[in-house]
């Protein structure tokens, strides 16, 4: 666990790094190619359109940045990283196409309107997904007065009507030393990364799971050979047909569920 925690903390900080000069890079660029569009000549045919002006490779460089931005993103803040590249990019448009104009309606008033309409369409979905995060997280609970411990999964089981996911065993120890478990609604894909339990003081039984902030998409799959969540949940859900069915032992079972999750079965 300690290892898995020094490694997300690592790629938290190298993506964070990375997100400062492509947002500043997407910014710069859109608004350079907003403040310059009136100014490419294009030549049209039956073919389609084209120029020679090398300005126009700014609105594709600016929108390489703003995907990168949200690639980058994506492992901490998931659609708070989408919602802000789209704020970022529609408003360096509109303060582009306002500088052109002189900062009076103009020729671009139309696109101006419509691109305010998206970045603030952005800026809401960054406040919800952001709200979402919080609560997902355990940091507005923990706001809020409630504790916080290190906490462990184990002992997945795929559960019918909970798509795409199961159960978990999440145990962790409270402040006093008490040893608590609670079988929880869990995704498979978070049984090796640092969760925490957050639990209020007078009564650690009523815990629930924190999911930690950063999140890969492959994080449980890297050595079973698993592609991807949906893969994960039908190998597991196979797996418990069989164990159902008798043709797996306890230990068998619980064997190959452990090396499904990428993490040591217990003894």
């Amino acid at each position: 666990m300690s290892d898995t925690t020094g490694s997300g903390r690592g790629a938290v900080v190298v993506r964070l790094l990375l997100a400062g000069p492509l947002g500043i890079a997407a910014w710069l660029l859109l608004r350079w190619w907003a403040y310059v569009a009136h100014e490419i000549r294009w030549d049209c045919d039956s073919g389609g359109c084209g120029t020679n002006d090398p300005r126009a490779l700014l609105l594709i460089g600016g929108i390489a940045a703003g995907a990168a931005l949200v690639v980058v993103l994506w492992w901490i803040v998931r659609v708070v990283g989408f919602g802000l590249a789209v704020a970022l990019c529609s408003f360096a448009m509109v303060r582009g196409w306002r500088a052109a104009d002189g900062g009076a309606a103009g020729a671009n008033a139309d696109a101006i309107t419509l691109w305010s309409s998206v970045g603030l369409a952005g800026i809401c979905l960054l406040a919800l997904a952001l709200a979402f995060e919080l609560a997902a997280t355990g940091t507005v609970a923990r706001l809020c007065g409630q504790l916080s411990a290190p906490a462990r999964l184990s002992d997945f089981e795929p559960a019918k009507g909970l798509r795409g996911g199961g159960t978990g065993l999440m145990t962790f120890t409270d402040r006093d030393g008490q040893v608590h478990s609670r079988r929880l609604r869990a995704d498979p894909t978070w049984f090796h990364l640092p969760v925490r339990a957050i639990y209020p003081r007078a009564d650690p039984s009523r815990s629930r799971l924190a999911a930690p902030w950063y999140r890969p998409w492959e994080s449980a799959t890297d050595d079973s050979g698993v592609t991807g969540k949906a893969e994960l949940v039908q190998q597991l859900e196979r797996l418990a047909a069989l164990h159902r069915a008798g043709d797996l032992s306890d230990a068998e079972y619980e064997r190959a569920k452990a090396k499904l999750l990428g993490s040591a079965p217990q003894t």
